[in-house]
């Protein structure tokens, strides 16, 4: 099997949305993510990060291989 070099995008799945727990889920995440930083942009962009970590890990679980 060959090995990817570079990270695949972060993409958002509609089906997602299906699962009645994923938008509270959502919120709860975004919650935990808040930063203490003086720059909103940066907080914005950790949080974005923390967020995109969290839903991979969510998906991997409860959906795992889907292709």
């Amino acid at each position: 099997m060959k090995q990817r070099k570079t990270k695949r995008p972060f993409r958002f799945e509609v089906f997602w949305l299906r699962d009645l727990t994923f938008i509270g889920k959502l919120k709860e995440w975004w919650k935990e993510s808040e930063k203490e930083v003086k720059n909103q942009m940066h907080t914005f962009q950790l949080q974005l990060k923390d967020l995109k970590g969290k839903i991979r890990k969510w998906n991997k679980e409860e959906f795992d291989n889907i292709h």
